[in-house]
């Protein structure tokens, strides 16, 4: 049973999933069938949730190995949906349908790097910390020691070590399997920090 790491491209026709060992820079282990995608995430189980720019929908798919068969898909009649998070699905919309700006939808299936504590009472920044190339979507691993961002400006994944409140240290990058003009957006850690 695989664990690894997917990234999401926005200009290619893939979601590419790879071995969690990527400091070699390897090539993809397998890929799931994905248009426009800007964010993935995973859950506790491993599953892959894809929310499909491209086709309006959003895809899940099963865990825990990687790129597994889809569980099943729902569409998301609010706009164009850009990112999700685990639990209840909550699915970024980048254009609500019919609207000049993104909203959240709630559904079920039936840059510099900012640090924030003490919130909603009390929310104190900490940072900024520099990041490598420029990114909008980052995840944990499950140890909460690494912290993965999707590099837009460079074509790919730069892997951090993770240290809270005082920052992140750089450690590598990969890209292997990546399209340079693909637009890396998304990444999701399987399993899910």
């Amino acid at each position: 049973m695989k664990k690894g790491v997917y990234v999401a491209e926005y200009y290619t026709k893939a979601i590419l999933g790879y071995d969690s060992n990527t400091q070699s820079n390897p090539p993809p282990i397998c890929s799931l069938p994905a248009a426009y995608v800007v964010d993935v995430a995973t859950d506790a189980a491993g599953n892959l949730i894809d929310p499909d720019g491209g086709s309006r929908t959003v895809s899940v798919f099963r865990g825990p190995a990687m790129c597994g068969g889809k569980l099943g898909s729902f569409a998301d009649g609010a706009g164009q949906p850009a990112g999700a998070a685990t639990g209840t699905i909550y699915v970024a919309n980048l254009q609500a349908t019919g609207k000049p700006h993104g909203n959240v939808s709630v559904c079920t299936f039936a840059r510099a790097l900012w640090l924030y504590t003490g919130c909603p009472k009390h929310c104190a920044a900490h940072g900024p910390f520099a990041l490598q190339g420029r990114s909008v979507y980052g995840k944990l691993d499950k140890k909460n020691d690494l912290f993965e961002a999707a590099d837009f400006e460079y074509g790919q994944v730069d892997v951090y070590r993770y240290g809270g409140t005082s920052g992140i240290t750089y450690l590598y990058s990969f890209n292997d399997g990546m399209t340079p003009s693909g637009d890396v957006e998304g990444i999701a850690i399987d399993p899910a920090g």
